[in-house]
């Protein structure tokens, strides 16, 4: 087995996945389901918010966050910048999310929530996650594929297979839902 194509198509199919979950969320935001004529109701909004937390939550769990970023850090620092780059945009997204949990918090406590605030706010998460994906596949993916060994890319694919194989704690890492609340 050539371990680098294989890691990479694992990898790639992650990347498709989030794409779709993303596009998803993204009409979702679009149709605007959680706004009604009355205001906005809160538990739809809860409910679709807490998409975008298990979203991000699956972003930071990737094979590619896992082992190639880590693989990629250990065997040069020219990859130091970029890392550095897709690391700020991660921040910045998490910033955004933490912002509408605490705008949520509000609401519930005051009853004043500005809509265009939430929606703008995770139409920014939406943009940095993928302008973060397309990076990641322009830029890392290439990067990777010429700097690691194949030695290196064959104990990434042990990896990816050892993962794929226990279906089981991949499953819990979705659950239960990451709090908000320590970040």
């Amino acid at each position: 087995m050539n371990s680098g194509p294989y890691s990479l198509r694992v990898i790639s199919k992650e990347q498709q996945q989030i794409h779709s979950i993303l596009s998803g969320l993204q009409n979702c935001l679009r149709n605007r389901s959680w706004d009604n004529p009355e205001g906005v109701d809160l538990g739809a909004f809860k409910k679709m918010f807490r998409k975008f937390v298990l979203l991000d939550h699956y972003c930071h769990t990737r094979k590619l966050e896992a082992y190639v970023i880590p693989a990629l850090r250990k065997a040069s620092t020219e990859v130091d910048v970029l890392l550095g780059e897709l690391d700020s945009i991660s921040s910045h997204s998490l910033h955004m999310l933490r912002y509408v949990y605490d705008q949520m918090e509000s609401a519930v406590k005051d009853g004043m929530v500005s809509v265009k605030a939430l929606f703008s706010a995770l139409d920014v998460y939406c943009s940095d996650l993928h302008t973060r994906l397309a990076r990641e596949e322009n830029e890392l993916f290439y990067i990777a594929r010429h700097l690691l060994s194949p030695e290196e890319w064959h104990t990434i694919a042990q990896k990816c297979c050892s993962h794929l194989d226990n279906r089981n704690a991949r499953k819990q890492a979705f659950f239960p839902l990451p709090s908000l609340a320590h970040y």
